[in-house]
């Protein structure tokens, strides 16, 4: 467990660099940020398809045919 905060340190900054590298080569911090954001997304919808292949999207209601979202409670 005490790996997981250190590696998101690491890239983190290795991401600042990054950013920096791009503003200075584009004169704008546009292509930082979209990168960023394209990045975040993809790597998002990679684990919410992961999420979907192994446990589904959801519980359904037998009643009323919705998803249910909590946890079972009793």
């Amino acid at each position: 467990m005490v790996v997981l905060p250190f590696t998101g340190g690491f890239v983190q900054s290795a991401q600042q660099a990054i950013n920096g590298r791009q503003t200075a080569a584009y004169g704008t911090l546009l292509p930082a940020t979209l990168f960023n954001f394209l990045t975040g997304a993809l790597l998002m919808a990679a684990v919410y398809g992961g999420k979907v292949l192994i446990a589904g999207t959801g519980r359904r209601c037998r009643r009323c045919g919705g998803t249910i979202w909590a946890a079972p409670s009793g």
